[in-house]
């Protein structure tokens, strides 16, 4: 036993040493006090806006304006509690974290951050107003007193369709184009357009008739013609220009006519008289100077035929 115990140190030493340099070096590829990198990624954000995040202080912030990958430019001491939180929603849109939390033994890049949209504006420009017009999208309604820009309140990832709810009066008529579509961004463009003309379309000094545009539902609500200059003795069919509409507030918007290049409206016939509106224009079709013709706007509607060469 004696012998025994005088001798158990020397081979105990290089065992334990053995395990001291074992420790040594473990501990330095598994314990290392160094900076640990801290990321994840981004789902869901629309284009032109960007989400901030943050963790642990107003230092600790990255803003990330794309999906995919994204690291926070400062890292984490080895062993460190982090908590990540989105400290500026995007425009129109809310971030969401998931494993936003731990501690930093390792690389963290499992922070996931997933955005949905809340909605987005409806809205645009009304020109030659005078009073006060109605406009509804939806179920929701706004007065518009002035003419410049205009919003609807309620944000909305749904179809729109801005339509006239009340004419000004006073012999008034606005009409909406541009005014349906589905959002993927603030929609800023509608345009409403308010005359005072009730008489016949008809195309400036020096112009051409070259088509139509309009509406009809019962009866071709309202119209517009389409006009276009003289270029070096020829028709300049290509640029076109709509003028005001005139007539009511619209039913559903029919495709827009033009001629040929270089032809003219040369005829106008269709049908008077509808239902409730005996003096109504109730159909419409425009022939041009080289033969073609539009569809017939409405034509199962009207009573009284009209024909009209220009």
């Amino acid at each position: 036993m004696k012998h025994l115990i005088m001798n158990a140190p020397r081979w105990l030493a290089p065992a334990l040493m053995s395990g001291l340099v074992l420790l040594g070096c473990g501990g330095g590829a598994e314990f290392d006090s160094s900076a640990v990198k801290v990321g994840g990624t981004v789902a869901g954000l629309n284009n032109s806006t960007s989400v901030q995040l943050t963790y642990g202080n107003a230092g600790n912030v990255v803003t990330v304006s794309q999906n995919g990958s994204f690291q926070f430019p400062k890292t984490l001491p080895f062993n460190t509690s982090y908590a990540v939180t989105v400290g500026t929603q995007p425009t129109n849109q809310t971030c969401s974290v998931a494993n936003g939390s731990g501690t930093a033994r390792a690389a963290v890049s499992n922070i996931a951050v997933t955005c949905v949209t809340n909605g987005y504006t409806i809205g645009g420009t009304v020109s030659g107003l005078t009073g006060t017009v109605g406009l509804s999208n939806g179920g929701e309604t706004i007065a518009v007193a002035a003419n410049g820009s205009f919003t609807f309140p309620t944000l909305t990832t749904s179809a729109y369709s801005v339509t006239v709810s009340q004419q000004p009066g006073s012999g008034m008529y606005c009409s909406v184009s541009r005014g349906s579509g589905t959002p993927s961004a603030n929609v800023t463009n509608v345009s409403v357009s308010c005359t005072t003309s009730v008489s016949n379309p008809s195309c400036p000094a020096g112009q051409y008739l070259t088509g139509i545009s309009g509406a009809n539902g019962a009866i071709v609500d309202r119209i517009a013609v389409r006009c276009a200059g003289v270029v070096g003795n020829v028709i300049d069919t290509i640029n076109s220009v709509d003028g005001a509409f005139v007539g009511g507030p619209g039913g559903s918007s029919f495709p827009s006519f033009t001629c040929p290049a270089g032809e003219w409206v040369s005829g106008i016939s269709g049908r008077n008289g509808a239902g409730d509106y005996p003096t109504a224009l109730a159909s419409i079709q425009v022939t041009c100077s080289g033969g073609s013709q539009s569809i017939a706007y409405n034509n199962t509607a009207g009573n009284a035929a009209f024909s009209y060469s220009c």
